[in-house]
């Protein structure tokens, strides 16, 4: 985790379940290995200050057991964004995923604008223009969907990420599950 710096803005800052090593880790990591953080984004915040940041704690350690076991299960690969900018490995949506996003909804009402309808997901690749043209789409949707036989992963932690001004993930916060 990141030392906080009084003061500090994080930028682009999110909710996120990270996919660690497993079959599902590895299954993605082969169709996309330059991805180095694989995760499910469960709330995204934008730039957050120390008053969010404060704010985003207390929410994380709000978190209760009956969070555990929470399962993250494929269940098959398609394109999302506005712009199907976003090849995905879809997740099922659960009962426990649903309640974890509907506590940061209720936590962070003001964040509702900057957040779309949620659809869990994994993002295996992202579009470098906003669109895939006809061979990536054509390469992609080529690719076997192992989805349906990958065990669902048990998702250990919940924590707060944000965008270093290098690109790389970092994470200020984790709540163990």
């Amino acid at each position: 985790m990141k030392e906080r710096l009084v003061g500090e803005i994080y930028n682009k800052s999110y909710i996120a379940i990270p996919i660690a090593e497993s079959p599902l880790f590895r299954w993605i990591q082969s169709i996309n290995g330059n991805k180095a953080f694989y995760h499910v984004t469960i709330f995204f915040l934008g730039n957050i200050n120390d008053q969010g940041l404060s704010k985003v704690k207390a929410t994380l350690s709000s978190i209760g057991s009956d969070n555990n076991n929470l399962l993250i299960t494929p269940n098959g690969l398609g394109f999302v964004g506005t712009n199907k900018d976003s090849f995905v490995l879809k997740i099922n949506k659960t009962e426990k995923l649903m309640k974890l996003r509907k506590l940061f909804e209720d936590s962070f009402p003001k964040n509702l604008a900057d957040n779309c309808t949620f659809l869990p997901h994994i993002t295996i690749e992202r579009a470098n223009r906003g669109q895939f043209n006809k061979y990536d789409t054509g390469r992609l949707l080529n690719i076997k969907d192992l989805s349906g036989i990958l065990a669902a992963y048990e998702a250990h932690s919940v924590g707060l990420y944000y965008r270093t001004g290098e690109g790389a993930t970092a994470l200020l916060f984790s709540k163990r599950l």
